[in-house]
């Protein structure tokens, strides 16, 4: 009687800490380890999530929703170097998406990342859809036909036609192929059925690990001269027309500038307002909202996929999006800024051991996934992991607790920001700072930077960013002051 009572107590049962059918599964066999699935969409605002029927129904009523899910650096390029890397920009090298001083070129170490990890303890790799910026462009040794180190299956927009619906090319595992324009090249569902027959050709036995990075609903650049089209992005045919009635969002902080904000938001304001009317902007939500249903489709097929193959319960699927998105809030369009529009991002995770339908409010980010991968896996990362490893919260417990630093590193837009459960302060590059107590002010309306009484709360601000601007590894994840 004891051993069993000791058995069950090793397997969590009765601790309070796992909620589970089955005890985990041994990570000592490559055969019986978990296999892992992520989408990362582009330029995904949070408040769009509701909109995906099988994202909500296959993974977020069978898994755990993060409501407060960050990117440490709002644009692609960096947090896609984020998510192989587990690292905060200032050390995986990528500062923007812009070569040569960011883009592929720049990411450090190009072979010492997630996928190549995960080879090594095991699994079979493959990559599907958009890469990091600037990859595949013929410049600089950097080739067209390049299969990057650390994947066996290779399917990758090439020459800058990432951001077209039809008329694409694809590197499929150094071979180029041509799309056309047909209903059935639509590139989301190219890459649907690309990531589906990874899934049907994996090898029995063998753990395998899927990144699937569809770009809706970032916009189509063969429309961004015409700002006023029907839809950009491009829906897929049979899903045009689907929010014709679906009302624009209309938050408090839509159309309202920044209280006293600094030089490099209002000339970013003065720069937007010139670009879009209320009317484009609408015109903007709803092909960007439709472009997603396919996205939605994807993720479906990819659950019935795994279901038909026996893997969906050993399968850890990860939705989440690069950055999030901007659509008139502080009279604002786009990214590349601190506010929670563009820094907040979906992520929900179903898995084994993670409870259906639950909710977590810990604050997490890009640079906690690579960690919580590899921990998962059995994989040994060889970079500091800036992130936590989030397998606590799938078993009840906490995450000690921790401030997150976001950062731009270029540029006249360059950032420094630091958020705290309550707290967020900025400081930009040319000059002039926010501080947002966002108990109180979640929409950031109001900047108390200039306010005395807050001369404190600025000065414990800066010094943990201070901490945080050069950290690498556990100093990341220290408690804060």
């Amino acid at each position: 009687m004891l051993a069993f009572v000791a058995t069950l107590i090793s397997a969590g049962v009765g601790s309070g800490t796992h909620v589970r059918g089955a005890a985990e599964p041994s990570t000592s066999d490559p055969r019986s380890k978990p296999n892992f699935v992520v989408v990362m969409t582009d330029d995904q605002a949070i408040r769009s999530l509701h909109l995906m029927p099988s994202v909500q129904q296959d993974l977020a009523d069978r898994g755990m929703t993060f409501p407060r899910s960050f990117v440490t650096t709002p644009e692609c390029c960096p947090s896609r170097a984020t998510f192989l890397t587990g690292q905060y920009s200032h050390n995986h090298g990528v500062p923007s998406a812009d070569p040569p001083e960011g883009g592929y070129e720049a990411l450090t170490r190009k072979a010492n990342i997630l996928p190549r990890w995960l080879q090594d303890a095991g699994y079979r790799t493959g990559h599907v859809g958009k890469y990091l910026n600037g990859y595949g462009i013929s410049r600089r040794g950097n080739s067209p036909t390049e299969v990057p180190p650390g994947w066996d299956y290779w399917r990758a927009p090439v020459k800058n036609t990432a951001y077209q619906a039809y008329g694409f090319e694809l590197n499929q595992d150094g071979r180029l192929r041509r799309y056309g324009h047909d209903e059935t090249d639509y590139l989301t569902d190219v890459l649907a059925d690309k990531a589906d027959r990874f899934l049907r050709q994996a090898p029995d036995g063998e753990p395998f690990f899927l990144s699937v990075a569809p770009v809706a609903p970032h916009s189509e650049g063969v429309l961004d001269d015409n700002p006023s089209a029907a839809r950009n992005p491009r829906p897929a045919p049979r899903h045009l027309g689907d929010f014709d009635d679906l009302a624009f969002p209309l938050p408090p902080s839509f159309g309202v500038p920044v209280a006293d904000a600094p030089f490099a938001i209002r000339r970013k304001m003065e720069r937007r307002a010139e670009i879009l009317s209320i009317e484009d902007l609408e015109a903007f939500f709803l092909g960007r909202s439709e472009s997603l249903l396919a996205v939605d489709d994807l993720v479906g097929r990819l659950v019935d996929r795994l279901r038909a193959e026996g893997e969906l319960d050993n399968t850890y699927f990860i939705y989440t999006s690069d950055n999030g998105f901007l659509l008139g809030e502080h009279r604002l369009t786009g990214k590349v800024v601190p506010y929670e529009e563009a820094i907040r991002v979906p992520l929900v995770i179903r898995g084994p051991g993670i409870k259906p339908g639950s909710r977590e409010r810990t604050l997490v980010a890009n640079i906690d996934l690579a960690p919580t991968i590899s921990a998962l896996a059995d994989a040994q990362p060889r970079r500091a992991q800036d992130g936590h490893s989030l397998v606590p919260l799938f078993r009840g417990q906490d995450l000690p607790g921790r401030d997150l630093a976001f950062e731009y590193l270029t540029g006249r837009e360059a950032f420094s920001a630091i958020r705290t459960e309550r707290w967020k302060f900025i400081t930009y590059a040319t000059g002039g700072s926010e501080l947002y107590d966002l108990r109180h002010d979640p929409h950031e309306l109001l900047n108390l930077a200039s306010f005395s009484r807050y001369e404190e709360v600025r000065r414990r601000l800066t010094e943990r960013r201070r901490q945080l601007s050069d950290c690498k590894g556990k100093p990341c994840r220290r408690r804060p002051l």
